[in-house]
């Protein structure tokens, strides 16, 4: 999370907006997670989640 807050830091200091930042915030899984199973897959979704959700508050 360290190098995420460091590249919105240094968005914001060039003028953008943090919350449309936040707002505009996509992550994805790497590739190839086809080949997980359904089960791990929807493991990784759930942390890409909790992930986004610690991003946007703090």
């Amino acid at each position: 999370m360290k190098k995420i807050r460091g590249g919105i830091d240094q968005l914001r200091k060039k003028g953008l907006d943090k919350n449309v930042l936040l707002d505009s915030l996509i992550l994805s899984p790497s590739c190839g997670l086809g080949t997980f199973d359904p089960g791990r897959a929807q493991e990784v979704f759930e942390l890409l989640s909790q992930t986004s959700s610690l991003i946007k508050k703090s």
